[in-house]
């Protein structure tokens, strides 16, 4: 079995529509990974099983996302062989700082959309519930 990073999402599984946070996140971490910039630890990850764990998502999910030329097929991380480097290096660290910029605006976006939807079934609860029996409680 593949290596993975331990997810940091705790709910179950996302579904559904992507919402643009999500697609720029998705894309720019498929670029780091392309690149070789993520962590050596993770070599011979698949980018199938990597994001599907970074996105909380099951990976048909992202197969029935990135057709075509945007394939994630089988591609396996390999690391940038020039670490040493310290133009590679720098690249590395934008490209981390970046990956965890959009990643965190993609998180807030996620929890915006849960208080929202918790807002909603509060709502659809609560019209539910006869009045009478709350003052009678």
């Amino acid at each position: 079995m593949s290596k993975h990073i331990c997810s940091t999402h705790a709910n179950a599984l996302r579904r559904g529509k992507w919402t643009p946070e999500e697609e720029e996140f998705a894309k720019y971490t498929i670029s780091v990974f392309q690149s070789g910039y993520l962590s050596e630890e993770l070599a011979g990850t698949t980018l199938r099983s990597y994001l599907s764990e970074k996105l909380n998502c099951d990976p048909m999910r992202l197969t029935k996302k990135f057709q075509g030329k945007l394939a994630i097929g089988k591609k396996i991380f390999t690391p940038c062989p020039d670490r040493d480097n310290p133009v590679v290096v720098r690249e590395i660290e934008d490209a981390q700082k970046e990956l965890g910029r959009l990643e965190k605006q993609w998180l807030k976006r996620m929890s915006t959309q849960k208080e929202e939807q918790n807002i909603e079934n509060s709502d659809v609860y609560t019209d539910l519930v006869d009045p009478r029996v709350i003052q009678a409680a």
